[in-house]
């Protein structure tokens, strides 16, 4: 069973969390998954295995969420740039990043 406070961080971060927030919000979710890797390598370290593998798995699904949103938020920049070389006539390049932003987004999360 995690610990009290890796446990409510865990429950923040998936009741408030929507992926691709941004940056301030993935560096917040980056420090949780920080917190929570530390707090298991403690709990390894004591002897506590169970409970740090608990852990852990929470910490790699914070990290799963930093690496969605990061993913996401490429995405995004992708299109904007789309747009902006499509405005400046550069159709091909609108045409490969517009395809781009959209196969991050199709993929299965």
């Amino acid at each position: 069973v995690p610990s009290a406070h890796a446990s409510k961080n865990l429950r923040h971060v998936r009741q408030t969390y929507i992926v691709g927030e941004g940056t301030a919000e993935l560096e917040e979710l980056r420090k949780i998954g920080k917190s929570l890797e530390e707090k298991g390598e403690k709990l390894y370290r004591s002897g506590r295995l169970n409970e740090a593998r608990v852990v852990f798995l929470d910490a790699e699904s914070v990290y799963t969420r930093v690496l969605q949103g990061t993913l996401l938020d490429m995405a995004d920049t992708m299109h904007d740039q789309s747009l902006y070389h499509h405005d400046r006539g550069d159709t091909r390049l609108a045409t490969v990043l517009l395809g781009a932003a959209g196969s991050i987004r199709e993929r299965p999360t």
